[in-house]
């Protein structure tokens, strides 16, 4: 079952103070786009099979309660709790133990965020800029993007979680932290081992950069439009071409300062009593808007 609540309009009148308060057990995806509510509450059993959650301008100063422990996918925009406090959106992160991906954009909470999953393996995390710290229990990590964070003092990767009880025997983290030297040591010079640094258009679209294409592509689409019709026909159009230029490319104008990329495919030697390790990747990004 889907949910999806939008609103098309961003300043529509939110006094009435809608809540979203519903016993659902077959919700699995609920999307809340631009509608305010006053309070929301999904917990084990409101909502217990609920799997992703996406929250997008909700506001500030509403009540937050989520507590899903089946959430795979968590993305937050534009939202700030009570007072900048951090409890409710920790006692999201501590129920979901199963969470995939999360990301966050300007969420304001002043305090350390705590994540910890074994299935987790995207997070992205873009001008959250209250957030003073990060600690992370994610032995399945393929990637994580910090981008314009700027009181983030603290990034943290535990190497001992009560989780790890509760994974596979053969299970290898992307970036081997459990493995004992000589096998990093040996594994670093395999062949199949790649580390790169590279650049390219893969941060997130918001920022100078964006700011700048746009520019660009409009005033090239008014020089060529002028010509054919008013000056409002052109700004018209430089709109149109900008919102499918948006749809074709959703990372266009932005550009990261540095990417890493770690790819191991293969180890020679693993640890005692382990023979072959599983193909990973864990990508490090930092942009700077």
């Amino acid at each position: 079952m889907r949910l999806n609540f939008t609103s098309d309009d961003p300043w529509y009148d939110d006094s009435k103070g809608y809540v979203f308060v519903a016993k659902l057990p077959e919700l699995r995806h609920l999307k809340i786009d631009g509608m305010r509510f006053k309070e929301i509450q999904v917990d084990s059993e409101t909502t217990p099979d609920l799997r992703t959650l996406r929250v997008v301008n909700l506001g500030d100063d509403r009540d937050f309660n989520v507590t899903a422990p089946k959430l795979k996918d968590v993305t937050i925009h534009y939202f700030k709790p009570p007072g900048g406090r951090a409890d409710q959106i920790k006692e999201m992160l501590r129920c979901a133990t199963k969470l995939e991906e999360f990301d966050l954009y300007e969420l304001w909470i002043e305090d350390d965020l705590k994540v910890a999953s074994n299935a987790l393996k995207s997070v992205y995390i873009h001008r959250s800029d209250a957030v003073q710290g990060l600690q992370f229990w994610a032995p399945s990590l393929e990637s994580l993007k910090l981008q314009a964070n700027f009181r983030i003092e603290r990034l943290t990767f535990l190497t001992n979680h009560y989780l790890k009880e509760s994974l596979p025997e053969d299970h290898v983290t992307p970036m081997n932290i459990d493995l004992p030297q000589s096998a990093v040591d040996d594994n670093e010079k395999h062949p199949n081992a790649v580390l790169k640094i590279t650049g390219g258009n893969h941060g997130r679209n918001f920022g100078a950069g964006v700011v700048a294409a746009h520019h660009n592509l409009m005033s090239q689409v008014m020089k060529n439009a002028q010509n054919h019709g008013s000056q409002f026909e052109a700004l018209k159009a430089a709109v149109e071409k900008i919102s499918r230029k948006q749809l074709e490319d959703p990372y266009f104008g932005s550009v990261p300062r540095v990417v890493e990329e770690h790819r191991v495919l293969d180890l020679r030697r693993g640890a005692p009593g382990m023979t072959r390790t599983k193909p990973g990747t864990c990508t490090t990004a930092l942009w700077g808007h």
